[in-house]
């Protein structure tokens, strides 16, 4: 338990203005934020990537309710999952659906809170993910960061406008998937997934997948080091002319060591920040 203060002693806020919402995490969890079409998801994992936490927000219309909401969840992203647990409620306040599942992910068993909740021309799905045999260890913990959630415009259960039209200045270019490792293939693709690496690391490469045509306009890549508050690298990587495909950049020492701290990266196309992912120097 006291370790679970201490980090809650250091807590800091993440918003997003353009979907109304913002969630409190652990300052040594690493974030990451995509575009998969209209939705936007926000991904948060503990540094022994224990605790999963993810908020998937999309604008709402008047038909959405959260019984279709779950609906398409369960059909689409939780293939699977056994719900154990299901019933109208609310997260601290915000009217909701609370539910919970037990999934077997790659042969691992899992414990799933969801919370599906419509409001203000939103709809959200926040939902987090333990191991199933630490659960007693480490849902509190989630269950926690799930509680910070909120509305930065209070609920409201009037009725819902349609669709936004605002495409943003990147159109139909959205990005998938984006990982960190410290090796890629022949294709110079990145099949690992690491947050943490030594200051001794020579190169670390990113590896990103993406829908749509960058063709016209470069992707830009921008290097931050949180900790210092600073601008490290920034570059652009042009695509061939075809719909979707797979990036590829990376930022090196030059043969000295990283200096210690956390850092982020960030993926921009057009003007637009697609996503951004954070990693740590150890």
């Amino acid at each position: 338990m006291a370790s679970g203060f201490s980090l809650w002693s250091q807590e800091k806020w993440i918003s997003d203005n353009e979907m109304q919402f913002k969630i409190k995490i652990p300052p040594n969890y690493s974030q990451s934020k995509i575009q998969d079409g209209s939705d936007k998801i926000l991904t948060v994992m503990s540094p022994d990537q224990n605790i999963f936490v993810r908020v998937r927000a999309m604008k709402a219309t008047a038909q959405f309710t959260t019984e279709i909401l779950q609906q398409v969840f369960e059909q689409n992203i939780i293939k699977g999952a056994q719900r154990i647990m299901n019933e109208a409620g609310d997260l601290h306040g915000i009217p909701a659906r609370a539910s919970a599942y037990s999934w077997n992910v790659e042969g691992s068993d899992v414990i799933l809170a969801v919370y599906y909740i419509v409001q203000n021309n939103f709809a959200y799905v926040v939902w987090a993910a333990v191991p199933k045999n630490q659960a007693q260890h480490y849902s509190a913990i989630a269950d926690g960061i799930i509680d910070s959630f909120d509305l930065l415009t209070p609920s409201s259960s009037g009725a819902l406008a349609g669709p936004s039209n605002n495409s943003g200045g990147s159109g139909q270019v959205a990005l998938i998937a984006c990982n960190l490792g410290m090796q890629v293939d022949n294709n110079y693709r990145v099949n690992s997934n690491v947050q943490t690496f030594t200051a001794h690391t020579h190169k670390i490469h990113l590896g990103f997948s993406y829908r749509g045509n960058t063709y016209a306009t470069p992707f830009a890549f921008k290097w931050y080091s949180r900790t210092h508050n600073q601008l490290v690298q920034e570059y652009s990587l042009n695509t061939p002319n075809e719909n979707g495909g797979h990036g590829y950049g990376f930022i090196s020492n030059n043969g000295n060591p990283w200096p210690q701290g956390r850092y982020y990266v960030e993926i921009w196309h057009n003007g637009k920040m697609l996503g951004s992912t954070d990693f740590e120097i150890q």
